[in-house]
């Protein structure tokens, strides 16, 4: 990254962070970003998340600084949604899908401090269905604490799906002394671009998630340093590493920067792309005049590089998601594999199918997935397991995203007719939705479900 795209990229973070889109404290209203294109969020068996098994996923992480031009501290909270998975109703010519959460905060000794209520409410043409898998939405909240330590309860309720659930996130509100060399929390970040139409530069965003790796390698961290007593040409000195479960440590980089004002901002970014699955550490020391550390923070993230990782996904979910690309033989050799085994396999299965087979990535098993996150979004049936699929959502899987796609109402009944057209192969697929429910049945040809296995389901 150039020294210009470096400083441009700060500044719009740095405005991002620290400049209130509203008046801070817990009775400012919630101020949505857009949509942003996001990787599918997969490592759960890793997250304090873990348990989200309905509904659309929430990710929350928090931010404690210094605020420059209120000389006081500043408190943010980030909230991230995926409206992928929520469910879309129709009305008219539109689809739409809402969701309300409702955030209560506690103190230390179990008192209540605040509560506020943010409601979303998603709106998009009925040709487009859902926003697709790879999306989210990211909730900026700038909150008024005290130093102390406070628990947040946040209730997440899908209003079309009728899901509620509830989150526990443990905060702490550090006090900074400004009267000596101190430090922010640190903040991570992931490389997204604007969804929609015009031609706009990538840009980053505040990533609670916290998952790298294979889809999202850019790790971005944001940290400030401060120095109330600071003089020219003093300068501040940090070293940054990364630790894994096993305990062991790395020193990735160290940085040393001239006090040119009280604050330093530094923005990096920390590459995930050939690092193994699983969860790390990002340790920031702050070291003195001496060259010992004086301060350190640190931030967990977790780094996912393949979607049959058994680290991130138990094995039955795994074996439940092939069934549509792995014929029944192949289904009966990796269920009786042992378990040591399995993994193993599961690598061979795909590594067997890729088309490319020198190039890096196994794009047949890309595609795949996310034809699956596709319909998984798309068309799930109502109150259905995940990866239970309706007509459209099969065919979708076997063939991908069609060409063309015809609607068409019958004048004399409630019938609707829709028409799949495809260009490679050359074939036209007609679904009917006869009961007028929205759920559209395969009418013809009716051999492509019977013949997917041994089509090879099309591209794969």
């Amino acid at each position: 990254m150039t020294r210009t795209s470096y400083s441009k990229w700060l500044e719009r973070f740095h405005r991002t962070l620290c400049k209130p889109l509203f008046p801070i404290g817990l009775l400012a209203l919630g101020i949505l970003l857009p949509v942003l294109p996001l990787h599918n969020i997969s490592a759960q068996s890793y997250m304090d998340y873990q348990n989200q098994s309905t509904g659309f996923q929430v990710f929350v992480d928090y931010w404690n600084g210094w605020d420059d031009e209120k000389e006081n501290p500043l408190s943010v909270l980030f909230i991230q949604t995926t409206p992928s998975e929520m469910e879309y109703r129709q009305y008219k010519n539109r689809m739409w899908a809402s969701y309300q959460l409702d955030i209560s905060i506690y103190d230390s000794r179990g008192s209540f401090y605040g509560r506020q209520l943010i409601s979303d409410t998603l709106r998009m043409n009925t040709a487009d269905l859902s926003p697709g898998p790879t999306q989210h939405r990211l909730i900026r909240l700038p909150l008024d604490l005290p130093v102390g330590d406070y628990r947040l309860m946040i209730g997440v309720a899908d209003d079309c799906r009728n899901v509620k659930r509830v989150i526990e996130k443990h905060i702490q509100v550090r006090g900074l002394n400004r009267a000596s060399l101190t430090m922010s929390e640190i903040l991570l970040a992931g490389k997204v671009k604007p969804d929609n139409e015009k031609n706009e530069a990538e840009g980053i965003s505040p990533f609670p998630a916290a998952v790298f790796g294979a889809n999202q390698k850019a790790l971005f961290y944001y940290f400030e340093v401060y120095d109330n007593d600071f003089a020219m040409n003093d300068s501040i000195t940090y070293n940054i590493s990364v630790r894994n479960l096993k305990g062991k440590e790395k020193l990735i980089s160290s940085g040393r920067q001239k006090l040119k004002e009280k604050k330093v901002c530094v923005f990096s970014t920390l590459n995930t792309a050939q690092y193994a699955a699983g969860e790390y550490e990002l340790i920031i020391r702050l070291l003195g005049k001496n060259g010992n550390p004086t301060m350190r923070r640190r931030k967990n993230f977790w780094v996912y590089q393949s979607p049959v990782d058994l680290q991130f996904k138990p094995f039955s979910q795994v074996l439940h998601e092939l069934r549509f690309v792995a014929t029944p033989e192949e289904l009966t050799k990796l269920e009786t594999m042992p378990q040591s085994q399995r993994q193993a396999g599961l690598n061979l299965f795909w590594k067997q199918k890729d088309r490319t087979p020198l190039t890096e990535i196994n794009e047949t098993m890309k595609e795949y997935y996310q034809r699956y996150a596709c319909a998984e979004a798309r068309y799930r049936r109502d109150d259905s397991a995940e990866g239970d699929f309706t007509d459209q959502g099969r065919i979708f899987l076997l063939y991908g995203e069609p060409s063309k796609i015809i609607r068409q109402q019958d004048p004399m009944s409630s019938v609707t007719l829709e028409i799949w057209q495809y260009s490679n192969p050359a074939i036209q697929i007609v679904f009917e939705d006869y009961s007028g429910s929205g759920e559209f049945f395969l009418v013809r040809p009716l051999t492509l479900m019977k013949n997917q296995k041994a089509s090879g389901l099309h591209s794969f």
